[in-house]
């Protein structure tokens, strides 16, 4: 027996020992609530009918920190969404309940050994009156009712310091998905090798899971839409990289939804836009090579195996090679495009030769 329970035991010995409160048959629990499904900012009702438990401490706890909520007509934590309703000598009580809203007044009608507790949560609209099988109410709502409220309730009630009565409730709390960070953020993927790409959501109802291009192509294999928490793209090619989107949604909300970025690595592919380019002595001219490489690759003009470097003659970007005058075209037979792939402690080179070539004016 936990100390908050001793504590409790302790505090209604004298209720207990009182004559009123001997003689009478023993307590049990007639009827407790059954699963509860409610909207995060809805209300939910627990009810316990405990039959013969005048004098006896009657209790809710949640169960997932072992939390007692009230004792009796009395609730324990101070949060003013709980409000605890129960039966004394007089049929008829007036409580004011105050919600972080507005304050309100519930009229309720009790008969003998019923105990409710409840979440009282505001929602626009008439009051509304509920039947509480033993007693009757006239109420607001007040919305209240957050994603921690979900869980086990016990109604319990104390026999004596070593014996109880239990009967559980649940609480299910609607709440929109929210990815969870074990999925999937970005991937580094070889050409030509699998990848999985993985998204998990948690909320109630489970949420569903689908996947899609972020740029509304088809995915790999052809659909535009795939279901399940993970995707699967077989032999990666560079025409799979990019976003995916990974969709949550269980009719609670908006959804939520995550991008997740597929890069992949492939050899380079050198091109030389033209491979035999002609000019005039005198004349100016550009030597251009497109590179194509994933992770991008260090790009150098040579000439007769030598790098080129910017002078009054060229001047070479990632991609142009600028001649600002070509004087002697027999000095100047050939110019390479060479990239230079660095990847660990090793190196490829992939080359494209452009021909000079003299024209007449």
């Amino acid at each position: 027996m936990s100390v908050l329970t001793g504590q409790l035991v302790a505090f209604y010995d004298v209720c207990i020992d009182l004559p009123a409160c001997r003689g009478q048959r023993s307590p049990f629990i007639s009827h407790v609530s059954q699963q509860q499904v409610a909207d995060t900012g809805g209300s939910v009702q627990l009810h316990c009918s405990a039959p013969y438990s005048t004098g006896y401490p009657v209790l809710w706890i949640k169960t997932d920190g072992s939390v007692p909520l009230s004792t009796g007509c009395a609730r324990i934590l101070p949060d003013t969404r709980y409000v605890v309703r129960c039966d004394r000598d007089t049929p008829t009580y007036i409580l004011e309940v105050r919600s972080r809203l507005r304050p309100q007044k519930v009229i309720l009608v009790a008969s003998m050994s019923s105990i409710s507790l409840l979440q009282d949560l505001p929602v626009n609209g008439r009051p509304k009156a509920f039947n509480l099988g033993c007693a009757s109410m006239l109420k607001e709502n007040i919305n209240q009712l957050q994603e921690t409220d979900g869980g086990w309730y016990q109604c319990l009630v104390l026999l004596d310091s070593t014996t109880r009565i239990v009967a559980e409730s649940e609480v299910l709390v609607r709440t929109s998905p929210l990815i969870l960070d074990t999925s999937t953020r970005s991937v580094v993927v070889d050409e030509g090798r699998n990848v999985t790409l993985e998204c998990h959501a948690k909320g109630f109802p489970t949420p569903r899971i689908a996947w899609r291009r972020k740029d509304s192509r088809t995915l790999p294999g052809g659909k535009a839409i795939h279901r399940g928490n993970t995707l699967l793209i077989k032999e990666v090619t560079r025409s799979d990289r990019g976003s995916y989107l990974c969709v949550a949604d269980n009719g609670v909300g908006r959804g939520a939804r995550r991008s997740i970025t597929v890069e992949v690595h492939f050899q380079p592919e050198v091109k030389a836009l033209k491979p035999r380019v002609g000019q005039a002595l005198g004349y100016e001219m550009d030597l251009e090579c497109v590179v194509e490489a994933s992770p991008p690759a260090v790009v150098t003009w040579r000439s007769k195996g030598r790098p080129l470097t910017d002078n009054r003659h060229f001047r070479c970007s990632h991609r142009v090679c600028f001649c600002a005058l070509v004087r002697h075209i027999q000095g100047l037979p050939r110019r390479t495009c060479a990239l230079i792939l660095l990847e660990g402690e090793w190196e490829n080179i992939w080359e494209r030769n452009i021909s000079l070539l003299q024209t007449e004016i």
